[in-house]
């Protein structure tokens, strides 16, 4: 069982405490450093690490179930689900990265961006930060 991970919170930031857990679970997941099938603290132990309410975690363990990111079973306790090569969550991926994509070429489109803009930028940034994680 993964008994501590690896999330910082701030409280300067207007961003909402679940918030910030459910960013930092998926940037531990993207950087390979929560696996599929690994153990989650459980809510005690991460709101007691976090110092913050044990709701707060049930939260965000809730929308990062919700998005299919976290399962949560009585007996076994909340595992990062599958990966890439998992075909049960295929169609979820496929459908949360469109969106994801969709949202932010409409996006920088209405600032003004040309799409060869977006493209460029698009691809150093993907460059730089496999590069600075050593991501394969």
């Amino acid at each position: 069982m993964n008994s501590m991970v690896d999330i910082h919170l701030s409280d300067t930031t207007q961003i909402p405490l679940y918030k910030q857990i459910g960013e930092q679970v998926k940037q531990l997941i993207a950087a390979n450093r929560l696996r599929p099938g690994e153990h989650m603290p459980t809510v005690r132990q991460l709101s007691h690490s976090l110092h913050v309410n044990p709701a707060t975690v049930v939260k965000a363990y809730r929308e990062l179930e919700r998005e299919g990111i976290l399962g949560t079973h009585r007996r076994r306790g909340t595992i990062v689900l599958g990966g890439a090569d998992d075909p049960r969550g295929l169609a979820l991926r496929q459908s949360r990265l469109s969106n994801v994509v969709d949202h932010n070429i409409v996006e920088a489109l209405s600032l003004g961006y040309s799409p060869e803009e977006l493209e460029a930028a698009f691809s150093l940034h993907l460059a730089r930060w496999c590069e600075e994680r050593d991501f394969k």
